[in-house]
Parts: structure tokens; C-alpha cells; sequence
């Protein structure tokens, strides 16, 4: 009797654990989807898709405040109504861009709901983007390049197999900008399904301090895709380190000071530079370079009380006795109101 009694208790404590995670008796107020994976198919990148699944409330009480919440930037949903009556159902709009996405993923959509408590149900959305010509990155980020260096990286230009078709690469044009390129057979030893050719891209010129984006151009012999656009970025850095040459005061209240700072940064190991001013050459706002901790500056600039209303656009100069550096400019962007 007390082995019967045993059983019988871990069979009702399984069949309690079933039900609290979604088993075939579900609790009152569930909401379900129309089906567990929405497959978005094989795709290209920079390509936009759309799609529709249905939620179903099986419960026998209202459901309310329903939201989508996208797991990523690179898809929105919209739901077609925030409350739903038992047996009511409800559209779900997906709208997903691939970006510089490559291979297979999954997503997770999730959409929260308050019934008796709040709850959620959850849709995977999963994707290959393996159609047409892939690049690998998607981007070609070249880093911070120091003064004075030619940045160089590599992309690889591909298809896949089964999905794509063989294409040959002619060339990569950079416009205002100078490049090599070197080529190679690309291999992925993790999915050998991947083909094609590794690019070497090296700039033939140095690139000068601050942010820097390209659109380069390759050119291949698919049919379908002639031309393809492959984003260039990179960073030119000193031995002397700004995060960007722009800062924002945001909106300033008239008569009232705001400071915005931004820190400055020795890159060379040993350098220690002996002068370090900041210099505002209109007079209309005010610059200091402050010590930081453990190490490195703070650049401070502070648009006074007594600033006329107006829109703010400064040049702010940080005066060094680096060589090669001995004036970096920030500009400074704001608005005083009334």
C-alpha cells in the first residue's frame, strides 16, 4: 500500500509540472500561436520579408495589454488588436530584414499578455540567409588605424551550395579611395557548403584621423546580382586617442550651464605628452582638459550661463606638443533656447 500510495503521489506531481509548462491541459487565458517555428526560408542579404501568424486566447477568460517584443533590431511585429475575447484570435504582422546577416539563425518573438496573471507565449522565427551572393563579414570593418598606417582587411565573396549558383568576382571598386585587392579560394571548415573567393583589400593611401566609410563596388558574373555594395569602415587614431571628433551639449535651458565631456587617451605606451590645453578660438564657450583616473583626460567644454539663445556650433582645439598632433578639433553641437 505504501509503494501504491508513492507512485500515485509522483504521478500527480508529474501531471502538475506538465500542465505549468504548457502540457495538453493548458490553464485558463493561454495564448497560442498558429504553429511553434515560423520558417522564413533561404533568403539574400540587405532583403526584407514579411509574414503573418495568428494567436488563438484558448482560455475561458480575456487576455489583455497583449505586446510584441522583438529578441532583435532586425525585425518588428505588430499585433492586430491588445485584448482578445476566449476563442478570439488575433494577427501577428512580422516584418524581418536580413541585413548583413549570413547562415542560418532563429529569433525568438515573444508576445506578453495579462489574464489571470501575466504570462507570455513565445514563436521561433528562424532564417537561412544563404541565397545569391553572400559576403562574409557583411561589412568590412577595419578597425582603428593608426596615422600614418595603410589599413588593409579581408571579406569573402560567396555562395552556397544548393542555394546559390557559381559566380566569379571581377573587381572591387572603392570610389575616393585607393585600394589592392589580393584573391584566394575561400574555405569554411565548418560548413564546406560555403564557395567562393577571399578578397585581400589593402588601401594604397593613409586615412586621416576621425571616422571613415566607403561604399565599395564588386563586380561579379552572376546574373542576378552584378553588383554588389560592400560597406567600408574604419577609424583613423593618433598616438593621442579621441572616441569622435563631434560632441553634443544637447538642449540648454538660457542661463543655465551644461558641461559635456569626453575623454582623451595616450594609444602610445610611454608617451606622455607635456601639454594638453583646450582652446574655444569664438570665445562662446568654455574648454579645459582635467586629469582623469586611473589615467588619460577629460576633455570638459561648457557652454556658460550668460550664452546667447541660438543654435551651437563650435570648433573646439586641444593644443599638444605631440608631433604630428599638435592641434586636435572637436565640434561641438548644441542649441541654447529661450
Amino acid at each position: 500500500m505504501t509503494w501504491t500510495r508513492s507512485w500515485v503521489g509522483l504521478f500527480l506531481a508529474w501531471a502538475l509540472v506538465g500542465a505549468a509548462w504548457g502540457g495538453p491541459d493548458r490553464p485558463p487565458g493561454d495564448l497560442v500561436f498558429d504553429r511553434e517555428t515560423l520558417d522564413l526560408g533561404a533568403r539574400r542579404q540587405q532583403d526584407e520579408v514579411t509574414a503573418t501568424v495568428t494567436v488563438t486566447n484558448h482560455g475561458t477568460r480575456p487576455l489583455e495589454r497583449l505586446r510584441a517584443i522583438a529578441d532583435c533590431g532586425c525585425y518588428e511585429a505588430t499585433l492586430g488588436a491588445s485584448r482578445l475575447e476566449p476563442g478570439q484570435q488575433t494577427e501577428v504582422a512580422i516584418r524581418f530584414r536580413t541585413l548583413t546577416f549570413t547562415g542560418r539563425f532563429a529569433k525568438h518573438l515573444k508576445v506578453l499578455y495579462e489574464g489571470p496573471e501575466p504570462a507570455q507565449s513565445e514563436l521561433r522565427i528562424e532564417v537561412a540567409v544563404v541565397a545569391g551572393v553572400v559576403l562574409k563579414p557583411g561589412r568590412l570593418h577595419l578597425g582603428n588605424v593608426r596615422l600614418g598606417e595603410r589599413p588593409a582587411g579581408e571579406v569573402a565573396v560567396c555562395w552556397y551550395e544548393g542555394e546559390g549558383k557559381p559566380f566569379e568576382v571581377r573587381g572591387l571598386a572603392v570610389p575616393d579611395a585607393r585600394v589592392e585587392v589580393e584573391t584566394a579560394p575561400y574555405l569554411d571548415a565548418r560548413d564546406p557548403k560555403w564557395r567562393g573567393v577571399l578578397l585581400k583589400v589593402r588601401f594604397l593611401d593613409t586615412l586621416s584621423r576621425g571616422p571613415h566609410a566607403f561604399e565599395g563596388v564588386l563586380t561579379t558574373t552572376s546574373t542576378d546580382q552584378p553588383e554588389v555594395r560592400l560597406p567600408i569602415t574604419a577609424v583613423g587614431v593618433g598616438r593621442l586617442w579621441l572616441p569622435s571628433n563631434r560632441l553634443s551639449v544637447g538642449i540648454v535651458a538660457a542661463g543655465t550651464p551644461r558641461t559635456a565631456t569626453m575623454p582623451l587617451r595616450v594609444l602610445e605606451r610611454g608617451l606622455v605628452p607635456g601639454r594638453l590645453e583646450a582652446v574655444v578660438p569664438s570665445g562662446r564657450l568654455q574648454a579645459v582638459v582635467e586629469t582623469a583616473e586611473p589615467e588619460g583626460w577629460t576633455l570638459a567644454v561648457t557652454v556658460p550661463a550668460d550664452a546667447e539663445p541660438g543654435p551651437i556650433d563650435e570648433i573646439v582645439e586641444v593644443h599638444t606638443d605631440v608631433e604630428g598632433e599638435e592641434r586636435l578639433e572637436v565640434r561641438v553641437l548644441g542649441h541654447v533656447t529661450r
